[in-house]
């Protein structure tokens, strides 16, 4: 690497100063030591200053258990710590496939797309929805041959696909978005200090998705959001913009929550033709394993123009169609 010359190496890979904590659950066969309760684990790492967690293991149960749970109750205990997992390789038996923690709630599910052919869901990953009908995975990364390290030579990579490989890539992307307000690039798109914060892990998966991009390949369904692509193809080009672009980025961190039935509006001014993408995301509780229902806070995303009202999570292309009712299944609510 040349830093001076901000020149890298191939192998960098997203987030290369980032500092890592390292947490080892398998014995190369199996995982071992991982109670149902994560806690333990997330306490470790976070006490360690790790703030975003990247699984890249997990079970085969669609359902909503008690791992799932465990990371429910942890984030919404520890707002600033982001936790990101894998959704499986799972794809070629179809729908439902998407296995436990990432069937949790409060954090981002990693699905891949097909290296090069963008467009396109990689065969293997594992689709939604969950079993009580949430959209899995969020969004999806690289994860078609991807050079890491070997775990048989300390100074040796290999190349390897699954979106076990996707998950590390969007986690360096999320540290990148933390990055981004912590150094105070918001609003003015220039690192100020004095407009510098701490994101919460919402406020990070909303800046994700309200950027990702709508596939239209194979495995993509057609829509977005889908049980395929999720929410769409991670592209921080788009959703971290800087004062050279004319696009402008606005986020509200509303820490207070809402009462039932209330209401919060904001009114926003488009100049010329360009089009407004709007993510809404939040912490919810915990729910009981197995519960029917697995969404305990129900909010709603509502955007009103001249032209009409759209509602979150409405499935269409070239920018979501109006929804005839609001989705009552998901954490996170998007119109594009």
């Amino acid at each position: 690497d040349n830093f001076g010359n901000h020149a890298y190496d191939m192998h960098d890979g997203i987030a290369p100063a980032a500092t890592l904590y390292v947490q080892d659950v398998a014995d190369g066969e199996d995982l071992v030591g991982l109670e149902e309760d994560l806690a333990p684990l997330f306490d470790a790492a976070y006490a360690g200053g790790a703030r975003i967690h990247s699984n890249s293991w997990g079970d085969e149960d669609n359902t909503y258990g008690a791992l799932a749970r465990s990371v429910d109750e942890f984030v919404s205990e520890h707002r600033d710590f982001l936790v990101v997992a894998a959704s499986g390789n799972l794809g070629t038996y179809g729908p439902n496939t998407v296995g436990s923690p990432a069937t949790a709630k409060n954090l981002i599910t990693v699905g891949a797309h097909s290296g090069m052919a963008i467009e396109d869901v990689a065969y293997f990953s594992s689709q939604g929805p969950t079993a009580d009908g949430r959209i899995k995975p969020t969004l999806v990364a690289p994860g078609i041959s991807i050079v890491s390290a070997s775990h048989r030579n300390t100074c040796g990579t290999q190349s390897l696909s699954g979106t076990s490989m996707a998950t590390p890539g969007l986690a360096g992307a999320a540290a990148l978005v933390r990055q981004y307000f912590m150094d105070g690039y918001y609003p003015s798109g220039v690192a100020t200090p004095a407009q510098a914060f701490v994101p919460s892990a919402a406020l990070i998966k909303a800046v994700m998705l309200v950027g990702a991009d709508d596939m239209r390949g194979a495995g993509t369904q057609g829509r977005l959001p889908a049980n395929g692509q999720g929410f769409g193809r991670l592209q921080l080009s788009d959703s971290l913009l800087f004062a050279d672009d004319a696009r402008r980025l606005w986020v509200e961190e509303e820490s207070d929550g809402l009462e039932t039935d209330e209401e919060v509006a904001f009114r926003i001014t488009l100049r010329g033709n360009g089009s407004l993408h709007v993510a809404l995301t939040w912490f919810d509780a915990p729910a009981s394993p197995g519960a029917a229902k697995i969404l305990v806070n129900d909010l709603d995303l509502e955007v009103v123009g001249p032209k009409g009202t759209w509602l979150g999570n409405a499935p269409g292309r070239n920018g979501s169609k109006s929804a005839a009712r609001p989705d009552n299944t998901n954490v996170e609510e998007v119109v594009h």
